[in-house]
């Protein structure tokens, strides 16, 4: 049957007995050539044929493969280092960039996997990182109108609020009278005002 074996949860084994004109006999009464393994323990077959009686035991351990969790896809702020992290006891390390550190530094936007392995379990997750720049802002130059016509304003930024002069808090601000115009736009990685 082998030597013991450990093996990863959730795996199976195959323990295979199988001799010309035999009969076999398993710890749990079977009496098929060949057992499959999904549970630690003990395991032993009796096979018999013209020559005799024959057995052999072997014990089966699991173990837990590796967890590893780099965290929720995200938008981390443009010009910051995100420190992704792997670590786990005991563990090997391969990163999508095929480097071998338990964490990796990051700065661009991408796809970021990473597979841990002890002996031959593993485990593996991958985490979308976009980075975001601090919102920019031009409202355009100052302008004359013609009498009667409107301006539209456009202070549009990805995860913002806004705030213009007279409280207002739309992306866009429609101008139909003279006057200053001014707005604050607010994003988790900085403001800018026009």
């Amino acid at each position: 049957l082998g030597h013991d074996t450990t093996l990863c949860n959730g795996s199976t084994m195959t323990l295979n007995a199988t001799s010309s004109n035999a009969t076999y006999l398993w710890q749990n009464g079977s009496t098929t050539p060949t057992f499959t393994v999904n549970t630690a323990g003990t395991y032993w077959v009796q096979v018999s044929n013209n020559c005799g009686v024959f057995s052999d035991t072997i014990h089966i351990a699991y173990v837990p493969s590796p967890t590893v969790h780099l965290g929720n896809d995200s938008m981390p702020c443009a010009g910051h280092v995100i420190t992704l992290h792997a670590t786990y006891p005991g563990a090997t390390y391969l990163w999508q960039d095929g480097s071998t550190d338990s964490t990796l530094d990051v700065m661009f936007s991408g796809i970021y996997s990473v597979q841990v392995k002890v002996g031959n379990c593993e485990g593996r997750d991958t985490i979308v990182l976009n980075f975001t720049p601090a919102p920019l802002l031009n409202l355009g130059p100052d302008t004359v109108l013609c009498s009667g016509d409107v301006l539209w304003l456009d202070a549009t930024s990805l995860n913002a609020t806004y705030l213009w002069q007279d409280g207002s808090s739309n992306p866009t601000y429609m101008v139909q009278s003279p006057g200053w115009y001014k707005v604050r736009v607010t994003t988790p990685c900085g403001m800018a005002y026009d």
